[in-house]
């Protein structure tokens, strides 16, 4: 991990999402930054690991096919570092 100041309180992370509906061979994936507050990189980087699946919902669209949003990935950055 790269320099993290000792009262850094601030991370980021970066959480890849996909959307997939029954029966359709196409799929949506995007990437939502969120900030985490933390004592230290170990607590930020624990909390930013419950922040996907979390997001994980399964629903019924207007057309009555079943989709799902998916944690697919996540990155960690602490000031200027990534951990995968």
């Amino acid at each position: 991990m790269g320099f993290v100041p000792a009262d850094a309180e601030w991370y980021l992370a970066e959480l890849m999402q996909e959307l997939t509906v029954e029966e359709d061979s196409r799929n949506v994936v995007w990437r939502n930054l969120t900030l985490v507050h933390a004592n230290s990189p170990d607590e930020a980087y624990e909390k930013a690991l419950s922040l996907g699946p979390a997001g994980d919902t399964e629903y019924l669209n207007p057309s009555g096919k079943a989709g799902d949003y998916s944690f697919s990935r996540y990155f960690f950055y602490g000031r200027n570092s990534m951990m995968p």
